[in-house]
């Protein structure tokens, strides 16, 4: 699944950006995204459903941005953090590829949130 939104959805592995995102996220999630937010914004803007997270806070008209984190159905997946059944780390500290891999792991909770979960 993360082959498909890096190379199909995406278009690339590297570096993503909130607007990026929200473009894709729109798109995918329709009335059950809730944005690409900073850190600071997850309180007022978190509804629920799906959302992807900066570690950095947002501030309005300069770059920044850190990590992406997902939120999906309130349920935390961090792509750098020891996740699912066997406790593994899905993304290596070199790749620059978090918003992808947590777009993938929205899309698959969407579909089956205990397979999911399992990642």
């Amino acid at each position: 699944m993360n082959k498909f939104v890096t190379n199909e959805v995406i278009g690339h592995g590297h570096t993503t950006g909130s607007l990026e995102l929200n473009q894709v996220g729109e798109k995918m999630f329709g009335s059950s995204w809730d944005g690409a937010l900073g850190r600071n914004e997850v309180q007022k803007k978190y509804k629920g459903g799906v959302a992807l997270v900066n570690m950095d806070r947002r501030q309005y008209g300069l770059p920044s941005g850190t990590h992406w984190i997902c939120l999906v159905d309130n349920h935390f997946y961090d792509p750098l953090m020891p996740n699912g059944k066997h406790w593994d780390i899905e993304q290596e500290d070199d790749e620059q590829n978090c918003g992808q891999r947590c777009l993938a792991f929205a899309m698959l909770y969407v579909m089956d949130a205990d397979s999911a979960k399992l990642v």
